[in-house]
């Protein structure tokens, strides 16, 4: 299989090509051509290369360029980032697990003009919806929605994100397409699990429509958003996706929401940006103590992102405790 054939012409495509064409080399016998860049990232991948059997691209744009490859055993889900002005310079490209295609299924609701992309895992019963933090897409959720087997678990790539066709993240945009996801699925209020963004966001949502729950994965993660909303080593694309988190009022939105409520807060700063985030954790809680008693809270011995990535085993056995606890009415909120 020629793997360097179906690639795009774009920024990201090209890069790809030549990403994948120096590993094959690796793989077979040649020394990586740039071993301070090159080999660090992908050396000890090569190998692999000339196992994989099956392609599967994803998605392409200019800037993103993501496609799944097939091994014997395995599936690897390859991601390259490219910046979109001149000299169109490679932003990221990595590797990561990946579920099989047939596990899931791509769906493309249309919205104002454009469209929301959202992932089915399967399921019956009411409608989980998974919302992704900052930086990240619905392929985020993969390694949660295995321990989540049975239930009815859709992803959504929020605005500015993923296979969203706009070009940045707003609250508002995102709430609209949220609405729109929920009326084509027509399946009721949904529960939603946000984490990080996604958390503030669902937070937001469950404070201003009908909700069967929210669940919040260390998201929010403060009364206010802890870090400055002009940090100029930021890019411009998180500086206003921190604008649009401060702009959200925690307080208010935790009084006004009236579903059940779960939000898992991380114990641990996994890395020095986290360091800010240990105390707003602890006010938030405090807060939510004293003023909101019937919100469950649960804090995990893990870091923000590896709530996801490196637990989701417990963070699901959470969410499934969570859901089965029986509502005022004594039936089990997983299958109302």
């Amino acid at each position: 299989m020629d793997l360097l054939a179906p690639l795009p012409d774009t920024h990201a495509g090209r890069h790809t090509q030549w990403l994948w064409s120096r590993m094959l080399a690796i793989a077979g016998g040649s020394p990586p051509p740039d071993p301070g860049a090159l080999a660090e990232h992908f050396a000890q991948l090569a190998p692999t290369m000339p196992l994989v059997t099956q392609m599967v691209e994803e998605g392409s744009s200019g800037q993103r360029y993501s496609a799944l490859l097939g091994l014997p055993n395995l599936w690897l889900r390859y991601t390259c980032l490219a910046q979109d002005d001149e000299p169109h310079l490679l932003i990221a490209a990595a590797y990561s697990h990946a579920l099989e295609p047939n596990r899931y299924s791509d769906q493309r609701v249309q919205q104002d003009g454009g469209h929301v992309q959202i992932r089915g895992f399967g399921g019956t019963g009411p409608l989980m919806l998974l919302w992704h933090g900052a930086g990240g897409d619905l392929t985020n959720w993969e390694t949660l929605v295995p321990h989540l087997a049975g239930l009815h678990v859709v992803a959504q790539d929020l605005p500015g994100h993923g296979r969203s066709p706009l070009k940045g993240f707003s609250t508002g945009d995102a709430l609209a397409d949220a609405d729109a996801v929920i009326a084509e699925l027509d399946l009721g209020p949904p529960t939603i699990v946000g984490h990080s963004l996604g958390g503030y966001l669902g937070l937001r949502y469950a404070a201003t429509r009908r909700c069967s729950g929210w669940i919040g994965l260390d998201g929010p993660f403060g009364l206010v958003y802890p870090w400055d909303s002009d940090d100029p080593e930021l890019p411009e694309t998180i500086l206003q996706i921190g604008r649009e988190i401060r702009a959200i009022d925690v307080v208010g939105d935790l009084a006004a929401m009236n579903c059940p409520a779960l939000l898992l807060l991380c114990a641990i700063a996994a890395s020095p940006i986290e360091e800010r985030m240990v105390p707003s954790r602890r006010e938030l809680a405090e807060h939510i103590a004293r003023h909101h008693p019937e919100i469950r809270i649960e804090w995990v011995q893990t870091g923000h992102d590896m709530i996801l990535f490196q637990q989701p085993e417990e963070t699901a056995a959470s969410i499934r405790d969570f859901l089965h606890q029986p509502d005022d009415d004594g039936s089990d909120r997983a299958q109302d």
